[in-house]
């Protein structure tokens, strides 16, 4: 695991709410559930904690926040946000359920000014692609995750979406295919594609309405190929 690390992340959702992952006092993380050990550094650790349900859908970017000694996520999104410069900072709390041991790792997010967030892990959400890829910093490896979310999220994970009249996020297939073309029109111009080690795209069921998969997953596909990303 690098020591330093971009995480452009497309998603309608944060996704940095508290796994049920605990830190050891030898600094290593394990399963509150089963109560295992587990590390990015070893795959089958991290799919037996999804498995058992400590990482979550709404959690999946803790761990990996917790993993890297200074990370840069930036995070676009069409969600409104009261601010758009963060520091990131690690924190220990109790789960009500498990554990009074103030040991289940969580993330605090506190504004900052962007120059100070520059110099240790900061968080930038922004609908704007200019300003989501703005100071991108150069020889370090960026993590690609693409939430399909991101582009409609329509359910939300809420099956009375009709009827409680909240917030719905549900643009067209023209826009969709559209805001595809803008985003990787974007990391292209910006002469970083070179430092895209991983991609990760996740369809997001209860989300993101499976009428559109069909055409827009091939066309993010399509693109990544396009713009000379790399997919295994």
């Amino acid at each position: 695991m690098p020591s330093e690390v971009v995480l452009l992340h497309l998603d309608d959702h944060q996704d940095m709410m508290s796994p049920r992952i605990g830190k050891r006092p030898d600094g290593k993380l394990f399963d509150y559930i089963t109560g295992d050990s587990l590390s990015l550094d070893d795959p089958t650790s991290i799919e037996a904690a999804i498995l058992s349900g400590a990482i979550g859908k709404g959690s999946i970017l803790t761990p990996l926040i917790w993993s890297v000694d200074k990370i840069h996520v930036r995070h676009l999104c069409f969600r409104p946000h009261s601010y758009d410069f963060y520091h990131i900072e690690r924190t220990l709390i109790s789960d009500p359920l498990l554990s009074k041991t103030k040991n289940k790792i969580s993330i605090n997010l506190q504004p900052a000014h962007q120059e100070e967030s520059m110099s240790s892990s900061n968080y930038v959400v922004t609908p704007d692609i200019e300003e989501w890829l703005k100071d991108i910093p150069k020889d370090v490896p960026i993590l690609l995750h693409i939430d399909m979310d991101y582009f409609n999220d329509r359910f939300d994970g809420n099956s009375g979406w009709k009827k409680e009249n909240k917030r719905v996020h549900d643009v067209s297939l023209e826009n969709q295919l559209k805001q595809i073309g803008l985003v990787f029109s974007g990391l292209q111009q910006k002469n970083i594609i070179h430092q895209i080690v991983d991609t990760s795209i996740g369809i997001s069921p209860g989300f993101y309405p499976a009428e559109f998969w069909s055409e827009t997953v091939p066309e993010v596909l399509r693109t990544c190929e396009k713009v000379g990303i790399k997919l295994e």
